[in-house]
C-alpha cells in the first residue's frame, strides 16, 4: 500500500489536442500554479473574476511582447503589472 511508480508511456495529449512529452506535465502544472497565482492577486486588488484577471495578464503581455509567464512572475515579484513601455 504505497506509492507505485508510473511509467513514462510517451507523449501525453493535452486539451486541444496538443501533444507534449509527460516529462513536461510538472512544468505545465507549475505554469497554471503561477498565472492562478498571478489571477488571484489581480481579482481580489481589483474585484475581478477569473476570466477579467486572466484578460490583464494577456493584454499586458501583448502590450509588452512579453512572455504570459513572465508577466505572472513579475507581477507576484513586484506587486505591478509590467509596463508598456518593456520590450
Amino acid at each position: 500500500m504505497g506509492w507505485e511508480t508510473v511509467r513514462d508511456s510517451g507523449p501525453v495529449k493535452a486539451p486541444g489536442g496538443v501533444s507534449h512529452p509527460s516529462g513536461d506535465a510538472p512544468a505545465a502544472i507549475g505554469v497554471r500554479d503561477l498565472i492562478g497565482q498571478a489571477k488571484g492577486i489581480l481579482m481580489e486588488r481589483h474585484k475581478l473574476t477569473g476570466e477579467q484577471a486572466f484578460a490583464v495578464l494577456v493584454r499586458a503581455s501583448q502590450n509588452t511582447n512579453t512572455k504570459l509567464t513572465d508577466v505572472a512572475t513579475y507581477l507576484m515579484e513586484s506587486g505591478e503589472l509590467i509596463e508598456r513601455t518593456r520590450r
